[in-house]
């Protein structure tokens, strides 16, 4: 039962989407972000506030939750181009520092409000955070895999 299990999830499940060598699990995580280069009133760093849609031990999918400037975007689009990123584990109370690369930033409009989503490359993180990371993505997984065994009416021994 469970080798069938797992060798065909359903389309919609969340295990399907995740062929990645390090899968992303679905999270709500508040994080705060700064864009090189860009400031407020030409002094103070502009921080802009984003919801991490999708997260795994190397990357994340970000919703910026500010409005992007096409200056801020067209940085974010650059190659080569790293910025740090900071969140809270529900796990923790302390802050995750990490740098960043852009992979993509595409905008949109979704509920009438312009949403800039940003998929990044954890490029730069200390050990113990990435430990607290990889034991947060995989106790999500965790959770998903007996959803889906659940839905499929399969029972754990």
């Amino acid at each position: 039962e469970i080798d069938r299990f797992l060798k065909s999830p359903s389309p919609t499940s969340e295990l399907y989407k995740n062929k990645r060598v390090f899968p992303r699990i679905h999270s709500d995580l508040k994080a705060e972000f700064e864009i090189p280069g860009i400031k407020r009133f030409n002094f103070f760093r502009k921080r802009n506030s984003a919801e991490i849609f999708n997260i795994s031990a190397q990357g994340a999918m970000l919703n910026c939750l500010s409005k992007l400037t096409e200056k801020e975007r067209n940085i974010l689009n650059a190659p080569g181009t790293l910025f740090p990123l900071k969140f809270y584990l529900p796990t923790s109370t302390k802050w995750l520092h990490l740098e960043c690369r852009p992979v993509y930033c595409t905008s949109g409009v979704k509920n009438g409000k312009e949403i800039t989503a940003i998929g990044v490359k954890f490029v730069r993180l200390n050990e113990q955070d990435q430990i607290r990371l990889i034991e947060y993505v995989c106790i999500r997984k965790n959770v998903y895999l007996k959803k889906e065994i659940e839905k499929m009416g399969i029972k754990a021994a």
